[in-house]
């Protein structure tokens, strides 16, 4: 409680200083960037109490304020292009779902938020400099989607029963190569997609005999 207390003071005394220095003209500074530096100066003081603390909600909270004090400081000061902070933003977001990850191994779903914000900070980054455009973007999703169920799959072990994964890995492997192709020869598209349509059905087919197979008792034979 004595923390908290102190906490809310020192954001009170930061507010009504940069109050008082924008009003006196003592800076060049504008709304955005108070709000700005409240943010960041307010979250890094929570996060340092969520560490001390062990209180997840305020080093989370703390984070997300200093991401959005960097964020509104950078965007206010032409710091850094918005699609740089986009990234940054998606990849502060899939490094606390790794966390979370990374303090209870025996629970995987965080992995896969995690992977998918990744990705699409990857896709916004390169987008923003052009490295990337078109059909490219979408390659390179299902390429982060195959690659996130293909981690999952290679730590699957007897607490985690992860042999499912292959199977979404597999499928937008699948997906990245038909839009990579189907971008640069319009021609092999439909063949593509049409070829990829029945190798799924005869690998359900084949897989649904398998189990079929395995499920006929000794009684069914007998009979």
């Amino acid at each position: 409680m004595q923390s908290n207390r102190m906490l809310v003071g020192a954001i009170l005394i930061l507010i009504g200083a940069l109050a008082l220095v924008q009003n006196f003209d003592l800076l060049p500074i504008e709304g955005e960037h108070i709000f700005g530096t409240i943010c960041l100066i307010g979250g890094a003081m929570i996060f340092a109490l969520g560490r001390t603390e062990r209180h997840a909600f305020k080093f989370y909270g703390g984070l997300a304020l200093m991401f959005i004090g960097f964020a509104t400081l950078a965007d206010a000061t032409r710091l850094l292009p918005g699609d740089i902070i986009g990234t940054a933003f998606l990849w502060t977001i899939a490094g606390l779902f790794l966390r979370v990850y990374l303090n209870r191994r025996d629970r995987f779903w965080p992995i896969i938020p995690a992977g998918v914000l990744f990705t699409l900070g990857a896709m916004a980054g390169l987008e923003g400099y052009h490295v990337i455009h078109g059909e490219s973007t979408a390659t390179l999703f299902f390429l982060g989607i195959a690659a996130t169920f293909g981690y999952l799959y290679v730590i699957r072990n007897e607490q985690n029963r992860l042999d499912w994964a292959k199977y979404p890995a597999m499928a937008t492997l699948g997906l990245s190569v038909l839009v990579y192709f189907s971008d640069r020869h319009y021609d092999a598209g439909p063949v593509i997609f049409a070829t990829a349509f029945i190798l799924a059905g005869l690998a359900l087919i084949v897989q649904t005999l398998r189990t079929g197979h395995h499920d006929v008792t000794p009684h069914d034979q007998a009979a």
